[in-house]
């Protein structure tokens, strides 16, 4: 039996396609066992035959090229009949020749689909017609193969019998044969090419060889027969072995550019042989390789126990020794121009052609509608339960009509088919939104229940005692897979004598169980035996690539580029209960450059883990799962070194530009086209096209700019459903996670890459700005736990105790940096000196920490889940002097300059057309949301909220905290806070003379919280601020004290200016703790406090408020909201000296002078800066809204205690008079409306001389408050607006005009 399915199969499948096959010849190799065939041709036509009838059944996926010759130079198969247990099967292929041509099958089809709407229709349906008798065909041949393997020969199955009677094992011996000749199967081809030629392109892919073995543990071809044994699980291992050699794709010019592909391919191939005689081809000659042969190797071992604990069950080891791809100038081009060949002509092709009506519109409109719906269901990966139902009342139909169709002659409790029924057969048949393979399955399911019914009959012969063989259990499972033509004696047999028993009364109807029906379902749906218990190992798969190279060359083969990559290595282990292990590494990265003569950086781009790191590996990333859904991700990534050398940019991007071929139809819309039914379809796929929008205007270019290749502006090109779709997915796996309470766990260890913009890079002497954007650690999890997080939650405990976690976030960021030094130093001493070296720093390394905490709650109806926010800036040192800023702004130009060739001047579209449709790029904000997280962008949007203002950061605001308070209960929390504090902020100014003037701002901290009941604090604290003048006059005159500006130190400014020690200032602030990570601030200098009120408590302050009228404060109780402003600043200290603020001011008119010319060097500056303020003018112009009509009420509470300044000697810089004003307070309330009133109080101002004289203290005053006065010095009132100026009581003003 299993000889006649060999036989049929070889006949059905290689006698198809080939030329001079003689079945007898064939008959006789098969039975002998040795097979062999000897150059064989292919059947030109019958293959592209086949190629043309999948490419009608599939336009989408039609093939591009057609045959024009093949030939097998030996195929053998020896098949060891006497000796399958201990031979095996072996199948080699060597020599396969096969040549292409480009070929456009689908071009006649676009042509007959012209003719009409019947003639397409027809044409259709004959269509389906044939490839259901072909599939069918296919399907009983499956099935004679299956019964081989089922029933096996009989002596075979009555040994086998005999000893099931015997022994306990449920496996037969055909299925312990066939799985040992399915181990021990062997494939070995050689020499296999397969060529494309057309349009003057050779191209092919070469196969030197291909085996797939049975091995030993050792790698040793061998025949094994297993066994399944729990003791010793070596027993129980498959070794298989796949090794390929010489596999390679080339690309060249074809030397038979003059030859006619139009001919027919019978034609073609006559003219392959005749030059092939006088001519033969020399398969040995050297090929431009686009990928260089390769080899592989992969090695697999399987077990069959069901518990695999101690090892995987599929245990996979793979590599790639190297990976090589060279392209060439010239073979980009024949790759271009092979790739128009291909490309389709004739237009768009219809989207989801299964699906497309075979009618025109108007005849019946009904089925375009519903092609439309479900064109756009498989687009959105969403069906509707309408159609679900309808496929399933199609597939009840059909399975009925059929199984009464095939088998009522052999079940007469199956009644034949009326004309009408068969009618409904074939039009079912005819449904194209029924795929030809579900077709197959359905009639699967037919033959599978005949054979169960007819189960049921023989058992109910068997109770009422008639006798009758009982089919066995494997021709219920091959039943399912239909019935062959032929069966084995036996069988006709038995089926003979059960029909021989049926009298009258047993042909009633025979019906299946509603489980019986199932395990019919479950047994056609099967799958893999999932045996293995939850704790096995499933799989460990492991790849690794030895090396991996491009190489870029000109068309006369100069080397442009090279990129290299050493060992790529994976792993990949999953157990059966779910969880999983992946592994990825890179050990290193270079790019070099092969431009450039003689440059400073031969290597372009280079991953930095020997020089900077102790990690081995440039890329590393590992991801965990567990069986209960908790995962830990880890990412290690090194620095790498980036430089743009501008030689080597403008020759790749040279390189990859090719000529864009001339569109015949570019002006057309293609979502409106003619088709098959001669009406407009709009319903085709416009992604093949350059359009995908609907009716969407063409861009508006100048008349300078081409039409071949526009390049779009960036608000052209953006997706918002790409955003969309990843903030969904991000917010479903943080609510997955917070539902099922999993863990997750994130170590991210990134290096950011340094960016080295040179000016020149073969002048020693040429400007290089190196910008070293940083390393970036992010924690998630337990290890992220922060101090000052806890903190702040604790001290706000909720009223009401409920169910929540919080996740906890950092982020630490270190080294950012900006460098300017010339080629050959940087080259010289490193980054890391250049860092070190404060002559070249700009920016000083910089770092930053970021601690956050999301609250997520668990139960539902909980109160909203808090957020907290807490970040430190430990230091921003700014180095700026005349010459740094003339070498940034001189290679800014350059670049400029360079970035603006590489995109092309003549490709800019002007700015009218574009500014008319860019959208205003979206915010995104991370709120605390009801499950964790949510992200908000510009599709946010409040019912309650005015659509004109959706899009501004504050109207987002005010919603999110209107919905927090309609959804709070009576107790206000605190559901978001944000504190950020800069501990140091150091900016020097040098001159050319290299003096200069340094700024220092230590210990500021803001910090801002949302609240539930709608209101909102944000505070700021300032400690300590000094300007320190080191600038030189002409005169060279005295400096006694050189802070121009200071507010409260730690020890007094004279101590400081005793030998110029004001660099002690830091040292005293270091040892109070100031620039400890966590200290909490200081205001010292300055407390600023901002709060904003709801409308429900306008009133409430208004009755408390003091400093104002009561009188004033009645009237503007119509306010909807209040907000008041605290600050509190405590002293600020002047030393003013003649010569030192003349040399201030010269300084200052310098660097503006210095500014001008230094901006004359960047050539763009003017016309960047100029098109940069009509984007924004227009921008805000088109995205403006109206003004807010709202009245709120505005309270500023200032005061100052102390403000001095010191007029010193111009000669000897001693204090001569010293200006102190004293208790200073500003109260004042404004409202939108015009309506205001402020109150300004002055303690005291006085005018004193220094206590460096004799004289005395009572004298010393010159102006000031008395000291026996304890009211104010200075009061004054300001009234604006008619309610104000109504309300102030003012003896003698005249009110009567208001």
């Amino acid at each position: 039996m299993a000889k006649k399915a060999i036989l049929e199969v070889l006949e059905s499948t290689i006698g198809r396609y080939v030329h001079n096959l003689d079945p007898t010849t064939l008959n006789v190799a098969v039975w002998s066992g040795q097979i062999q065939l000897s150059s064989l041709s292919l059947d030109v036509d019958a293959v592209n035959a086949e190629l043309g009838r999948r490419a009608r059944e599939a336009p989408n996926l039609a093939s591009p090229f057609r045959v024009c010759e093949g030939k097998f130079d030996n195929v053998s198969l020896d098949v060891p009949w006497a000796r399958l247990t201990s031979r095996p099967v072996v199948f080699r292929a060597r020599g396969l020749r096969v040549a292409m041509e480009p070929f456009d099958f689908l071009k006649d089809e676009h042509h007959d689909a012209g003719s009409g709407g019947a003639v397409g229709k027809a044409k259709a349906n004959n269509q389906r017609v044939s490839s259901i008798a072909r599939e069918e065909a296919a399907r009983k041949r499956a099935n004679v193969v299956r019964m081989a393997l089922e029933e096996g020969d009989d002596e075979s199955s009555a040994d086998e019998e005999s000893k099931q009677q015997k022994g306990p094992s449920n496996s037969t011996f055909t299925s312990r044969l066939v799985r040992r000749i399915v181990e021990n199967l062997q494939f070995e081809i050689e020499d296999v090419h397969i060529s494309i030629r057309g349009c003057g392109v050779a191209a092919g892919v070469v196969l030197g060889s291909l085996s797939l073995v049975t091995t030993d543990v050792n790698g040793i071809r061998t025949f094994v027969d297993r066994q399944t044994n729990a003791r010793d699980p070596a027993s129980s291992f498959l070794y298989k072995e796949l090794l390929i050699a010489g596999l390679g794709i080339y690309l060249q010019p074809d030397g038979e550019a003059g030859r006619d592909f139009t001919q027919q391919p019978k034609q073609l191939q006559q003219q392959h042989q005749q030059q092939q005689q006088q001519q033969p081809i020399q398969e040995s000659q050297e090929k431009d390789y686009v990928l260089s042969p390769l080899s592989f190797q992969a090695k697999l071992r399987q077990s069959d126990l069901d518990k695999c604990v101690e090892f995987p069950k599929y245990l996979v080891h793979s590599k790639l020794s190297s990976l090589s791809i060279g392209l060439s100038r010239t073979q980009l081009e024949l790759g271009h121009r092979l790739a128009l060949a291909v490309k389709p002509q004739h237009g768009i092709r219809p989207l989801f052609p299964e699906y497309r009506p075979l009618v025109s519109i108007k005849s019946d409109p009904k089925q375009w509608w519903q092609y439309t719906v479900r064109c756009i269901g498989r687009l959105n990966r969403r069906r509707s339960w309408l159609e679900f139902y309808a496929a399933f009342k199609k597939r009840k139909v059909y399975v009925e009509l059929y199984k009464r169709m095939s088998h009522a002659e052999g079940a007469p409790w199956l009644s034949p088919l009326t004309d009408l029924e068969m009618g409904e057969l074939e039009e079912l048949e005819r449904d194209r939104s029924i795929s030809i393979g579900g077709l197959m399955h359905w009639r699967n399911l037919a033959d599978a229940q005949v054979d169960r019914e007819r189960q049921k009959m023989i058992a109910k012969r068997e109770k009422q005692g008639g006798a009758s063989n009982t089919p066995s259990k494997s021709r219920m499972r091959y039943s399912l897979f239909g019935t062959p033509k032929k069966e084995v004696l036996r069988r006709e047999s038995t089926e003979t004598e059960f029909y021989e028993c049926l009298d009258d009364e047993n042909t009633a109807p025979i019906t299946l169980s509603a489980d019986e029906m199932k395990e019919l379902e479950e047994l056609a749906m099967k799958k893999a035996d999932q045996t293995l218990t939850k704790d096995s190992i499933f799989c460990n798969v492991n790849f690794t690539l030895g090396s991996f190279q491009v190489n870029l060359t000109t068309a006369e083969n100069q080397p442009i580029t090279s990129l290299e990559m050493d060992m790529v290595s994976t792993s990949f282990e999953a157990k059966a209960d779910g969880s999983f292990a992946f592994l990825l590494s890179l050990l290193s990265l270079e790019v070099l450059d092969s431009v450039t003569q003689g440059t400073f950086y031969p290597t372009v781009c280079r991953s930095l883990q020997k020089s900077q790191t102790k990690q081995s590996h440039a890329f590393h990333v590992k991801l965990i799962k567990s069986k209960v859904g908790d995962q830990e991700l880890v990412l290690k990534m090194v620095a790498c070194e980036i430089v743009a050398s501008p030689l080597l940019l403008f020759a790749v991007v040279e390189f990859f530009k090719l000529p864009v071929p001339p569109s015949a139809d570019a002006t057309n819309n293609p979502m409106l086209l003619e088709t098959v039914s001669g009406e407009e379809d709009m319903f085709f796929d416009a992604r093949e096209r350059e359009s995908t929008m609907l009716l969407s205007s063409p861009l508006r270019v100048s008349t300078t700019t081409p039409t071949t290749s526009p390049i779009h502006h960036p608000a052209y090109n953006k997706d918002g459903k790409v955003s969309d779709k990843l903030s969904s997915a991000i917010v479903d796996a943080w609510n997955g996670k917070n539902q099922k309470k999993q863990q997750w766990t994130m170590d991210f260890d990134i290096s950011a890459p340094i960016l080295i913009l040179p000016e020149d890079c073969v002048n020693a002497n040429a400007v290089v700005l190196i910008c070293n954007f940083g390393k970036f650690n992010f924690t998630y999890g337990s290890d992220a736990l922060s101090r000052s997080v806890v903190e702040w939650f604790n001290s706000r405990q909720r009223a009401n105790k409920m169910d929540s976690e919080i996740d906890h976030l950092k982020l630490e960021m270190n080294d950012l940096s900006f460098t300017i030094s010339s080629v050959g130093d940087a080259t010289k001493k490193g980054i890391e000196s250049l860092n070190r070296d404060v002559s070249t720093s700009v920016i000083s390394p910089v770092s930053f920490t970021l601690d956050i905490g999301l609250e997520h709650t668990i139960s539902s109806g909980d109160s909203t889940p808090r957020t907290c926010i807490i970040g430190v800036l430990p230091a921003i040192i700014l180095r700026l002097a005349p010459s740094h800023v003339t070498k940034v702004l001189r290679v800014a130009g350059i670049w400029s300059s360079n970035l603006r060739k590489l995109r092309g001047a003549s490709q800019v579209i002007t700015e009218t057309s574009t500014l008319e449709n860019v959208e205003e790029e979206a915010d995104l904000e991370i709120v605390s949301s009801g499950s964790g997280i949510s992200l908000l962008d510009a599709d946010y949007s409040n019912e309650n909220v005015d659509k004109k203002n959706a899009s501004t950061k504050k109207v987002r605001l005010d919603s999110i905290l209107l919905e927090r308070k309609e959804c709070e209960c009576a107790v206000a929390v605190d559901f978001m806070h944000v504190s950020l504090s800069l501990l140091r902020l150091s900016v020097n100014a040098y001159t050319e003379s290299g003096d200069g003037v340094e700024a220092h701002l230590v210990s500021v901290k803001a910090s801002s919280s949302l609240s539930t009941d709608g209101s909102s604090s944000t505070r700021l604290f300032m400690g300590w601020f000094w300007i320190l003048d080191r600038l030189e006059s002409e005169l060279k005159l005295p400096r006694r004290q050189r802070l121009v500006c200071h507010s409260n130190l730690p020890r007094s400014a004279d101590v400081y200016a005793e030998n110029g020690q004001y660099v002690a200032i830091m040292d005293d602030l270091t040892q109070q703790g100031v620039f400890a990570p966590n200290y909490s601030g200081s205001a010292d200098l300055a407390d600023i406090q901002i709060r904003k009120l709801p409308s429900d408590k306008v009133n409430e302050y208004h009755n408390h408020v003091s400093g104002f009228s009561r009188e004033y404060i009645n009237l503007i109780r119509d306010a909807e909201q209040v907000t008041v402003v605290n600050a509190k600043f405590t002293s600020l200290f002047i030393n003013w000296n003649p010569h030192a603020i003349k040399s201030l001011f010269a300084a200052k008119e310098h660097l503006l002078d210095f500014k001008d010319r230094a901006y004359s060097t960047y050539e763009n500056m003017s016309s960047t800066r100029h098109r940069d303020v009509r984007a924004s003018t227009q921008l805000e112009a088109r995205h403006g809204v109206d003004e807010d009509t709202t009245e709120d009420s505005v309270f500023i509470f200032a005061q100052m205690n102390t403000f001095e300044i010191s007029l010193n000697s111009a000669k000897d810089d001693l204090p001569l008079f010293t200006l102190t004003m004293c208790d200073a307070k500003v109260n004042r309330h404004a409202m939108s409306q015009s309506n205001a009133e402020m109150d300004l109080v002055v303690g005291d101002l006085r005018i004193e001389t220094p206590a460096l004289g004799r004289t005395l203290f009572l004298y010393r005053t010159i102006l000031g408050l008395a000291p026996s006065v304890s009211t104010s010095l200075l009061s004054v009132r300001y009234c604006k607006g008619n309610k104000s100026v109504s309300s102030c009581n003012v003896g003698g003003a005249d009110k009567a005009g208001l």
